[in-house]
């Protein structure tokens, strides 16, 4: 692309705001000096290869280093780094890099800079962005997805620039290259797909040259049209753009507008915010790098979209709505998705057509190169006869046509569309956990969501360390008592219209008001805590009380409460509220219960305690309790997983199937207490001997997890599904 060189896009390149901020050193060639700290401009090193050094062996992916304006020396790596991104502090080309040798790093970034030579040899992604490399590499697109619909095979012709000559290749027998090897540049090659059964399919082109090696990430998804598209309710086989709609759910660009029930939302109109998200996620996936530095006084770094826009910004596809702002809840028009979609594919310089296609868009218009070129590419034949209507809103339906023909290459008004055959029957919904005949959440809920196959989080070995590496798992709870009271968290259930009873709170700015639910004698914790979970059938609601206390007059006293809707993932909590539970959760969807372990499956998340927790919380937790700021403390709501190496076969068979449900969706620190406490429901029908070999295993034995990448909403619980 001629808007940003890329030298190479990789899927395994993920960048986070958290990230970048955790390590960041200047370079100053003028006035800089290798004695200093190197944390500001003030106190700039003199060298790159000094701040190189510097980073320590496990930096986490986003450490930077900024050059300033001028010529740096080139250098040669002493040792390699996990992830690094060396950007010029000035507009780009401000500053100049001799011959680099990086070789071996895991994710390296160039923003900006003009660099004379790049070596990176064995190198998992190298993202030059804005950067002049005089022995670079460009790739059109940066990002390859292709469709077979029906059967046969699926053909794109990928674009090289620069000098010399590369290998292009292809690691799976369904996907093949033609067109030379070692290939020329710049030069052409094409790309044919060659798949039968229905499904995505991931893979990357191998593209090797004397000096760099990397990939170019390939994903093909192969359906019937018409046939296999009933993911979202309110989308049915004959709907008209169903499989528009289906491509970009496959292919990750959108999980639907709402998740109970799992709905798409055809018809509704699309905000500015929500396009950056759509259309960068058609662009980069969801593996990009972006700046950290808002560019918007209405979108801070808090807004959940936050990254998308920024994106949107960076490479100038849109570049807002003027006076610093970007106006993130004003909806998207035609005219404005004409040009969104064009800059991303070609910038602002591109050949069309200079016959005007549409009455309502003349050439004098400022529009008109944008949309002459969508018709040009069979993205869009106008809204009526002879006219685009630039000024009408988008729907989503809309949106999900434009950018399947745009990106996708399918669907395309220049060719004939397959004709679909009749829809199936709509699959059976995916069913998460159910307690009562109520849901426990959605399934897309994230205490429902598998977390296997998430990265480590970079404070992994601090957090476990931290709550005690040797120390052992306790199962609190069991059959029989402890201290005269139940061992374990009970909890009740009971019917729709149970008569409600007054209650006050200590901390009733925090509480969801009364009355509640409480059946006479309810089932309380033991100990300080003094727990009364309520689950109210019908309604499906969960009541919470902490440090319950009976007044003797059908009344109740507590520290504070909370109700919950089941059916729902939003809204959570108020951010900064508490629960009935620190971490201001739900207690009873983390709670382990014996039927659901002599049913085979738990299919949540479980809760536990740690002695020393963060002043903070992370998604979806809504509270802290600690007065601690060390990055070694866990913070509240971090998910945690006993690591998938870990051998559980000499465990009971009941114990087992609670050490699968550590492996698939993990532990959530959810309260201050005993080191790796997990906790469950009382029942007489546990074998507290059987429970006894959870202190076979120790901290070590587990891996925190970062699972920012499944948050859609910060107020909602629900997760985009991995």
């Amino acid at each position: 692309m001629t808007r940003v060189p890329v030298l190479f896009a990789l899927l395994a390149f993920v960048s986070t705001a958290a990230a970048q901020r955790s390590l960041t050193l200047w370079v100053d060639p003028v006035r800089g000096d290798d004695a200093r700290s190197g944390t500001s401009r003030e106190q700039a090193l003199r060298t790159v290869a000094e701040a190189w050094s510097r980073l320590p062996e496990q930096a986490a992916s986003g450490a930077r280093i900024y050059l300033t304006e001028g010529l740096h020396a080139g250098f040669t790596a002493s040792r390699p780094h996990r992830g690094v991104s060396m950007e010029a502090a000035g507009d780009p080309g401000s500053a100049q890099i001799g011959p680099l040798d990086l070789s071996g790093s895991r994710d390296v970034v160039l923003r900006g800079l003009q660099v004379d030579a790049l070596r990176c040899e064995g190198c998992e992604s190298v993202v030059a962005d804005r950067a002049a490399l005089a022995t670079g590499l460009g790739i059109e697109p940066s990002r390859l997805r292709m469709v077979i619909a029906g059967t046969g095979t699926a053909s794109r012709t990928v674009q090289f620039t620069g000098t010399g000559s590369v290998n292009v290749s292809s690691p799976v027998p369904w996907l093949t290259v033609t067109g030379g090897s070692p290939l020329t540049l710049p030069g052409s090659v094409t790309v044919t797909a060659n798949l039968t059964t229905p499904g995505v399919y991931n893979t990357s082109l191998i593209v090797g040259g004397p000096a760099i090696d990397g990939f170019l990430p390939v994903e093909v998804a192969v359906f019937t049209p018409g046939a296999m598209a009933q993911i979202f309710g309110d989308v049915p086989g004959g709907h008209p753009w169903v499989d528009y709609i289906y491509l970009l759910n496959r292919f990750a660009i959108t999980v639907g507008c709402r998740a109970a029930p799992l709905n798409f939302c055809p018809g509704e109109t699309v905000t500015q915010a929500q396009m950056a998200a759509f259309l960068i996620r058609a662009v980069a996936g969801e593996g990009f790098a972006y700046p950290i530095q808002p560019y918007f006084t209405d979108v801070p770094a808090s807004n959940t979209l936050f990254s998308y826009i920024q994106k949107m910004r960076e490479l100038n596809i849109n570049p807002g709505c003027g006076n610093n702002q970007f106006c993130p809840n004003a909806l998207v028009t035609r005219g404005q998705m004409a040009q969104y979609i064009i800059r991303a594919l070609y910038g602002e310089s591109f050949p069309y057509d200079n016959t005007p296609r549409f009455g309502d868009v003349p050439s004098s218009s400022a529009l008109f190169p944008y949309v002459q070129k969508m018709y040009d590419l069979g993205i869009t034949q106008g809204c009526t006869s002879g006219n685009y209507c630039p000024n009408d809103t988008v729907t989503r339906e809309q949106m999900a046509a434009f950018l399947s023909r745009a990106f996708f290459r399918y669907g395309n008004l220049n060719s004939p569309v397959p004709t679909p055959p009749p829809p199936p029957p709509p699959p059976a919904p995916s069913s998460g956990p159910t307690l009562g005949g109520c849901p426990m959440f959605p399934a897309d809920n994230i205490w429902n969501t598998a977390i296997d196959t998430l990265p480590v989080h970079a404070r992994s070995t601090d957090w476990v360390n931290t709550i005690g590496a040797s120390r052992t798992l306790k199962a609190d709870f069991g059959s029989g008592l402890w201290n005269g009271g139940v061992i374990g968290i009970p909890y009740v259930i009971v019917p729709q219209g149970q008569a409600k009873v007054g209650i006050t709170f200590e901390y009733d700015e925090d509480s969801d008001p009364g009355p509640y639910p409480i059946p006479p004698n309810p089932p309380i914790e033991g100990g300080g805590d003094r727990h009364i979970l309520v689950l109210e059938q019908g309604v499906c609601k969960l009541w919470e009380v902490f440090a319950a206390q009976s007044n003797g007059n059908g009344t109740w006293s507590a520290g504070s409460g909370a109700v919950f809707n089941l059916n729902s993932n939003a809204p959570l909590r108020p951010s900064g509220w508490t629960s009935a539970d620190a971490a201001g959760l739900p207690i009873l969807h983390g709670l382990v219960r014996y039927d659901e372990v002599l049913g085979g499956e738990i299919k949540h998340a479980i809760r536990f305690t740690a002695p020393q927790t963060k002043r903070e919380f992370v998604w979806p937790a809504r509270h802290y309790a600690s007065s601690l700021t060390g990055t070694q403390y866990p913070p509240m709501g971090a998910r945690f997983r006993l690591k998938a190496g870990f051998d559980i076969s000499t465990y009971a068979p009941r114990v087992q199937v609670i050490l699968r449900a550590m492996k698939k969706y993990g532990i959530i620190l959810a309260d201050n207490g005993s080191a790796w406490y997990v906790n469950g429901a009382p029942d007489e029908r546990w074998d507290n001997d059987e429970l006894r070999q959870f202190a076979r295993l120790v901290g070590s034995n587990f891996e925190a997890v970062d699972s920012s990448s499944l948050m859609i909403d910060v107020n909602s619980g629900a997760a985009r599904q991995p």
